[in-house]
């Protein structure tokens, strides 16, 4: 077997990592995109239907003629569970990107789950943005290799 070894010292090592360090800020700078409108719309989506399903839970509790006023504020948490917006939004990555969303529920931080989180993308000319899962801020700053 033939080892293949390569010694860089001097100039020709400094030269190397400055060639390495431009290629990694350029992929970063290429990569790191902000998101589509139709891919935050997506994710909105996917959010309001997971807090949703919490409010609809603790609505079924109830029973609307025995436990009206109950019921009532149960109903308005389901409402206000619906008022999903992201503080920020940013992406990384081309074909499959992961997105970071920072979410407010009715202006403040959920209740339920994290409030910063990452979901990993897919594109189709015909379905358009779908989000494929939940992801992780390991895969959100990897996605620059």
């Amino acid at each position: 077997m033939n080892d293949i070894q390569i010694n860089l010292t001097g100039w020709k090592a400094v030269v190397a990592i400055a060639l390495f360090l431009i290629f990694v800020w350029f992929r970063y700078q290429t990569i790191q995109s902000s998101a589509e409108v139709e891919a935050v719309e997506q994710i909105k989506m996917y959010l309001v239907a997971e807090y949703s399903q919490v409010a609809m839970n603790e609505l079924a509790k109830y029973n609307i003629d025995e436990d009206r006023d109950e019921y009532e504020e149960a109903a308005q948490n389901l409402v206000e569970r619906t008022r999903v917006t992201f503080a920020s939004v940013s992406a990384m990555g081309v074909s499959e990107p992961v997105v970071r969303v920072e979410v407010l529920v009715n202006g403040e931080p959920p209740t339920v789950g994290e409030p910063v989180r990452y979901y990993r993308m897919n594109y189709s000319s015909i379905t358009g943005w779908s989000v494929k899962w939940e992801s992780s801020a390991f895969s959100y700053y990897t996605a620059l290799f």
